[in-house]
C-alpha cells in the first residue's frame, strides 16, 4: 500500500509530464510552422510550459487528495470517488456533521460537548463568484475606454 501523499505527489508528476509534453508539441509545432528561430522558441517553450506543468500539477495534487477518505485516510484507488474499502465512509458525498458549537464530525449522533450533530451544507459562493466575474468584466471595460481615450 502506498501512502496519500506519495500517490497526490505520484499524480501530479503524472499532470505535470503530460503537460510539458503537450506544451512542447504546440510550441515547437507552431514555431517550425511559422519558421521561428530556436532561441527564442525555446524561451517560449520554458514560460509556458512552466505555467501549464505547475498548474497541471496543482490539479494532481488536488485530484490525488480528494481520492483520500477523510475518516480513515485510506487512498482510494483510481476512477472515481467511492465508499472507503476501510471504514465504509461515502468519499463520493463526504457527508459532515456539526454542533451548535462549530464542532465537526464525519458521523451523526451525538457531539463530544454534548450537542446534536447536524448535517452541515457548505456555503453557496455562487453570488460571489458571479459578483467577481462582473467586477473583472467592468474592470476590463475601463481599461478598453481608457486606452481607447488616451490612444493615438
Amino acid at each position: 500500500m502506498t501512502s496519500p501523499r506519495s500517490e497526490s505527489t505520484r499524480l501530479a508528476l503524472r499532470y505535470a509530464v503530460i503537460a510539458t509534453a503537450a506544451t512542447a508539441l504546440v510550441v515547437y509545432g507552431a514555431a517550425a510552422l511559422l519558421r521561428h528561430n530556436l532561441a527564442e522558441t525555446t524561451v517560449s517553450f520554458v514560460i509556458f510550459a512552466v505555467l501549464f506543468a505547475g498548474t497541471a500539477a496543482f490539479v494532481g495534487a488536488e485530484v490525488g487528495r480528494y481520492r483520500k477518505c477523510p475518516r480513515c485516510g485510506e487512498q482510494q484507488a483510481g476512477g472515481g470517488a467511492r465508499d472507503c474499502a476501510r471504514c465504509g465512509y461515502d468519499v463520493k458525498l463526504r457527508r459532515r456533521f456539526v454542533c451548535s458549537e462549530g464542532h465537526s464530525s464525519y458521523d451523526a449522533g451525538l457531539c463530544a460537548c454534548g450537542q446534536r450533530l447536524a448535517p452541515w451544507d457548505p456555503p453557496d459562493i455562487g453570488r460571489h463568484v458571479k459578483r467577481s466575474v462582473y467586477i473583472g468584466i467592468a474592470i476590463l471595460v475601463a481599461l478598453i475606454v481608457t486606452g481607447a481615450l488616451l490612444g493615438p
